[in-house]
């Protein structure tokens, strides 16, 4: 976790290349028709802010397929005439699963963008445009630093995309990347909320994380890192995904924890009906969004928002663990969802 400033700030000083390399490719393909984010394990988060972002920016279909259900692969790339990216997530650059899907796309036509901590394998050599994260190694049960350098090169690419109509903030210029770093360092040095939120976490029979749009990926990797660090029950949900489903089941003996920007006007209602339950609140995100949130994050007015919102998540999974006496360098016994993807 500490090292995310400096990766996230080597990444940064690149964003405005990659960005172009991502307009040349959707010029040469005369614009593209959709983007697939082709993603395994934890790098599936990732892939849904860059789903996100090009759906939300640029105006077009996008997706996430995983090694789970390659049939449907199969089907996509048989649709004639489609001008298609590929944007393959994939730290170790040689997970089979994912790597049978870019064979595929990579018949199919499809133009290429590997995003890996290898620039070296074969997947990087073969792509059109390689992101090199450069994150070195994951030592830890659950990957932190690759996670976040995957969400700024996923915004990266959509940025070098062409704009919609009533285009919606994307990660903003290299400025604006190069300021993510020193605003990781000052919330890596403010983990006091953390430690105070992570004594009302680890009592909960069961825990809810919940996000809107570009925080929905941050809530669902809270999610994992809670599970997989701190060995709790918990789900990550969208707001309606929660409200209209396990909602129920959730009363003072269980804690929701929300995360939210200033705009998110679907979690506020939710957050409204969880406290007629009874149900204790967590809030994680900027001051508009959440009320005076226990996990403050700077409002950047972008979708690198995701980012911020997951080092809070990654804070509080650690002091989760702590919490409950656990290493969190160590995978909770019978619970880890590996890093190598």
């Amino acid at each position: 976790m500490a090292e995310q400033p400096d990766v996230l700030g080597n990444l940064a000083r690149h964003v405005a290349h990659f960005a172009g390399q991502s307009a040349a490719l959707a010029a040469q393909a005369g614009a593209f028709d959709e983007v697939v984010f082709l993603a395994g394990g934890s790098s599936e988060h990732a892939a849904l802010l860059g789903r996100h972002a090009v759906e939300a920016r640029c105006g077009i279909p996008a997706r996430v397929l995983t090694p789970v259900d390659p049939q449907q692969a199969e089907r996509l790339t048989r649709e004639p005439g489609r001008r298609r990216l590929a944007v393959v997530l994939s730290p170790s650059g040689s997970d089979p699963g994912v790597l049978a899907l870019t064979d595929r796309y990579a018949a199919s036509g499809a133009a290429l963008i590997a995003v890996t901590n290898d620039a070296r394998c074969l997947l990087a050599r073969s792509a059109a445009l390689c992101v090199d994260l450069a994150a070195g190694l994951e030592l830890a049960a659950s990957p932190t630093k690759s996670t976040t350098s995957q969400m700024l090169a996923v915004l990266a690419i959509a940025e070098g995309l062409p704009a919609g109509e009533g285009v919606r903030t994307g990660l903003g210029d290299a400025p604006s990347a190069k300021a993510l770093a020193p605003l990781v360092a000052e919330l890596l040095a403010d983990t006091a909320g953390a430690d105070a939120v992570a004594a009302r976490l680890v009592g909960a029979r069961r825990v809810a994380v919940v996000g809107c749009d570009h925080h929905f990926p941050a809530a669902l990797e809270t999610a994992r890192m809670l599970r997989d660090t701190a060995g709790l029950t918990v789900e990550g949900f969208s707001a309606d995904g929660l409200r209209t489903g396990p909602v129920g089941g959730f009363d003072a003996e269980t804690t929701a924890v929300l995360l939210a920007g200033e705009a998110d006007g679907q979690v506020r209602e939710l957050r409204a009906h969880l406290r007629s339950r009874g149900v204790p609140l967590v809030g994680i995100g900027t001051a508009g969004g959440t009320d005076a949130p226990d996990l403050a994050v700077p409002a950047l007015g972008t979708m690198a928002e995701c980012i911020l919102a997951t080092v809070r998540g990654q804070q509080l999974a650690v002091a989760a663990a702590v919490a409950r006496g656990l290493d969190p360098d160590r995978p909770v016994r019978g619970n880890s969802s590996g890093n190598g993807c």
